[in-house]
């Protein structure tokens, strides 16, 4: 859950702060010229705590017998966050990066809505 919250933190920051660098310094967006000690308190443990969170559900779920929606969560997780991971290396306008990003975007969702729709017919 704190790797959840700790995402979506990042995204709001993500969300919010890059427009206005990428007006006035747009050579430092995504890159670790970007971190400051702010962003980087937030922005590191996300990067670490999400996936590994959704690893640990990934391994609940398989092991309660929601196989696909446990792959699913799991995998999409990492593959996104390395997909973010990946703007460090490759920088911002690397494929690379949307495809990973996307390839995990997909997925991460999809297992949730598995989910939904086993309960939903465990309870009717």
């Amino acid at each position: 859950m704190i790797g959840h919250l700790l995402w979506f933190a990042l995204i709001v920051i993500d969300g919010s702060r890059n427009p206005v660098v990428a007006h006035y310094a747009p050579d430092i967006v995504h890159t670790p010229a970007d971190l400051n000690t702010g962003v980087a308190a937030v922005v590191l443990p996300a990067l670490l705590l999400f996936p590994l969170g959704c690893a640990l559900l990934r391994r609940l779920l398989v092991r309660q017998g929601a196989r696909w929606p446990g792959l699913l969560i799991g995998t999409g997780a990492i593959v996104y966050t390395t997909g973010g991971l990946t703007l460090f290396v490759t920088g911002p306008h690397s494929p690379i990066v949307q495809i990973l990003e996307v390839g995990g975007a997909v997925p991460y969702p999809l297992g949730f809505f598995m989910i939904s729709l086993r309960r939903t017919s465990i309870a009717a």
